[in-house]
């Protein structure tokens, strides 16, 4: 092989990709000698696209997950998402709402009554939890889930009724 023949014209770069290519030999330079032009001393264009392919890649993830988490809830038993949907308006009732114990005044001729809420709340809380540690455990008989839903019922009604009264104040 001759010396002469060891590169083909077509390896040579563009007078484009020369001039690019000086350039950037030359902002290196001023760069080293102190006179940098540059603030921004990464690859534009890469950057961007970096940027773009990763919120891609988040959006992806994103509606990944929530089309199994939806896939997912839309195959549980009725039983089961209606006793989801209870606990959740429980729990944000019970936000919203202060306890009873901090409600109850001493002196107050409505203290019976409220202590007497604040126990009823309390034998049906252990009463669900009771009826929700059998279902954690696999046993979904209609039954009990009948009767989950009928106490969670008499919980809600409980708690409107106490703030309807002014029992607990909101």
């Amino acid at each position: 092989m001759q010396p002469n023949e060891f590169y083909n014209d077509s390896d040579n770069p563009s007078a484009n990709a020369q001039a690019r290519m000086w350039s950037g030999i030359e902002q290196e330079m001023n760069a080293t000698s102190g006179r940098r032009k540059t603030v921004f001393f990464l690859d534009k264009r890469s950057f961007i696209y970096g940027i773009a392919a990763s919120l891609v890649l988040m959006f992806a993830g994103f509606g990944a997950y929530s089309a199994v988490d939806k896939t997912i809830a839309s195959s549980r038993p009725d039983e089961v998402q209606y006793d989801a949907a209870y606990r959740s308006a429980i729990k944000a009732l019970e936000k919203v709402v202060p306890t009873a114990e901090k409600t109850i005044i001493r002196n107050s001729p409505d203290a019976d009554i409220l202590a007497n809420r604040k126990e009823q709340i309390a034998i049906l809380d252990a009463e669900i939890y009771v009826l929700q540690r059998d279902a954690k455990s696999g046993d979904l008989s209609a039954m009990k889930q009948t009767k989950l839903r009928q106490l969670y019922r008499q919980k809600l009604q409980i708690l409107q009724e106490m703030i309807e009264n002014g029992e607990i104040p909101v």
